[in-house]
C-alpha cells in the first residue's frame, strides 16, 4: 500500500503533505461507503427470493462495507495522532473484543 510506505518512512517535516493525502483517502473512503449504503439499499429493497439469490454477492458487499470502514477507521486515527502529535494510548490488540480464534 503506497500510503503506508509514505507514513512508515516520513519524517515530521512530512507531515503537512501526509495530512493532505490522508483527507483525500478519507474524502474517497467516504463516497465509496456511500455508495455501498446505496447498493446495500437495493438489496433490501428487493423481495426475499431475489434477496435470497443475491446472498452471495450481497456478502462481498458487506466484505467491502467493512473494509472500507476500517480503512476509514484507520485514517482517522492516524490523522488524528498526526494532528495533535500524539501516540496510541494503548495496544490495539488490548483493546479489541474480537477473538482470533475460529470456531470448532
Amino acid at each position: 500500500d503506497a500510503l503506508l510506505v509514505k507514513v512508515f518512512g516520513a519524517q515530521q517535516a512530512d507531515v503537512p503533505v501526509l495530512m493532505a493525502e490522508l483527507d483525500a483517502h478519507i474524502a474517497r473512503y467516504r463516497t465509496r461507503l456511500k455508495e455501498y449504503g446505496e447498493i446495500e439499499q437495493l438489496f433490501f429493497s428487493q423481495e426475499e427470493g431475489a434477496r435470497r439469490r443475491y446472498r452471495l454477492p450481497y456478502l462481498t458487499l458487506r466484505r467491502g462495507i467493512r473494509y472500507v470502514r476500517g480503512t476509514l477507521e484507520w485514517l482517522e486515527e492516524a490523522r488524528a495522532l498526526l494532528a495533535d502529535g500524539g501516540i496510541p494510548s494503548q495496544p490495539l490488540l488490548a483493546a479489541s473484543s474480537h477473538s482470533t480464534q475460529g470456531k470448532g
